[in-house]
């Protein structure tokens, strides 16, 4: 199971835990099916980094005739 959540306030900050911690992270934006991994032992992770705070990731919008959510 994790033993440390974190909650960046930035994507930057996300970015900076992520390469830090390597493979002992996992990101969660709400986490339900990464807590029942974590729970079965699938993907094991010491540290939850939590960016459903994140204003920076919260958008849809229009690019051309791309849409980026």
């Amino acid at each position: 199971m994790w033993t440390e959540v974190v909650r960046p306030t930035t994507v930057g900050d996300a970015l900076d835990v992520l390469a830090a911690r390597g493979t002992a992270a996992r990101v969660v934006a709400g986490g339900t099916d990464v807590l029942v991994e974590l729970q079965r032992g699938v993907k094991p992770a010491s540290t939850l980094i939590d960016v459903s705070a994140l204003r920076e990731l919260k958008y849809v919008r229009r690019d051309g005739d791309i849409i980026a959510i």
